[in-house]
């Protein structure tokens, strides 16, 4: 049997087609659920396997009851979760149990109990109630002197699908969490950014605004009186405004700087959320805003690959800025990574980074991580030393 995927609950709904479907209607109307309820229903053609070996007739109606009992408590299964699912389960697998004397055929219905029952978010609950449900089975098929293929095949096929539904209801979990945690990081990121910038422009025009408004009045007061006296005023006004320009233009260098730190401490957390170790060598030379506003992307979608597909330990970020702007990113992870299918990010980048005359070149092989470097031309600028930054989780 398929696997079922972690399913939502009713208030994740989405209004109704126009047309009726089935979606929305039967389950819920979730792009990662598609049609896969109406899919798995093909399963119960395994009720038809007795007749295969010998027509039962008589075993047709318990089959067909078995069925229509069935159905509606199926479909309620893709609106509940967690320890909700414990009925619906139980029914399904009481279904089973008393229609397998007329048909051994039933056994389908004990594993789409245990399929459900995978997806309960503990482990001790599942595999208590997975558990269960065989140990109740088994005993059944021994009383009733049915071959011991027909409960072997039942409990392997029946476990291996509980434990491959757990696992994937976990990981689907664990992605939920983690995108919260980087939609908060990212929103407390942009709220101090504001207040840095608002702060930063209070201090610098201010008081240098307050004193150009005060000299321009006594400029204007003086010119008849003492129209040398203006002029000076004038000249210092003059002064005061270019001295506000150079202020100016370098805390907009620094605000852009600080976009692609601001990216960096977004990663930080999201790969200590994730237990992994990272360390990051960066440059402090400023870099223009569409190379910067690249590199920053790379870095995401970078960092993400790697929390959800390497199976790494520990990620190397390091950036020198000289005629080029070199961006590398490393990992210990599995490796084989590509952009030939376009499934996981690097296409984007690789187009977003050859805009700017760029080069993106990725190493990875499989089993020895992957080095990804991006080299992006920049005006020529005397090399800073980088500031060293260890991070390690805990």
């Amino acid at each position: 049997m398929n696997k079922l995927p972690a399913n939502l609950s009713p208030h994740h709904r989405s209004s109704p087609a126009p047309r009726w479907t089935g979606r929305g209607v039967l389950y819920p109307d979730d792009p990662d659920i598609g049609y896969m309820p109406l899919y798995l229903l093909g399963h119960l053609a395994f009720l038809g396997m007795p007749w295969l070996f010998n027509k039962q007739i008589s075993a047709v109606w318990p089959t067909l009851v078995a069925v229509v009992a069935f159905l509606p408590i199926y479909f309620r299964c893709w609106w509940l979760s967690g320890r909700d699912l414990l009925p619906p389960v139980a029914l399904i697998a009481l279904i089973g149990m008393l229609t397998i004397p007329f048909n051994w055929g039933a056994n389908v219905f004990i594993i789409y109990a245990c399929a459900f029952a995978g997806l309960m978010p503990k482990s001790r609950d599942y595999m208590v109630c997975v558990a269960l449900i065989l140990v109740i089975f088994i005993t059944q098929c021994r009383l009733l002197g049915f071959p011991p293929i027909v409960d072997a095949v039942t409990v392997i096929v029946a476990t291996i699908v509980a434990a491959s539904n757990h696992a994937e209801h976990q990981l689907r979990r664990r992605n939920a969490v983690l995108r919260r945690s980087q939609d908060e990081v990212e929103r407390l990121a942009r709220l101090a950014e504001r207040e840095r910038i608002a702060r930063d422009l209070h201090d610098l025009l201010g008081h240098t605004l307050s004193v150009v408004a005060l000299k321009s009045d006594l400029a204007r007061r003086l010119c008849d009186v003492d129209p040398q006296r203006a002029r000076n005023e004038i000249a210092e006004v003059e002064s005061v405004a270019r001295e506000a320009l150079a202020q100016v233009r370098g805390a907009v260098a620094g605000i852009r700087a600080a976009g692609l730190r601001t990216e960096i401490a977004r990663v930080r957390l999201m790969l200590e959320a994730a237990d992994l170790e990272f360390e990051v060598e960066i440059s402090d030379e400023p870099l223009p805003v569409a190379v910067e506003t690249a590199l920053a992307f790379a870095l995401r979608e970078a960092c993400t690959n790697i929390v959800r597909h390497a199976r790494a330990r520990r990620v190397q970020v390091s950036l020198t800025v000289g005629a080029n702007a070199r961006l590398r990113i490393r990992d210990d992870g599995r490796g084989g990574a590509s952009d030939r299918a376009g499934s996981n990010g690097l296409r984007g980048m690789r187009e977003r980074i050859e805009q700017l005359s760029g080069v993106l070149s990725v190493d990875s092989k499989a089993g020895r991580g992957t080095d990804l470097l991006i080299e992006v031309p920049v005006d020529e600028q005397p090399r800073s030393d980088a500031l060293h930054l260890r991070v390690r989780p805990g």
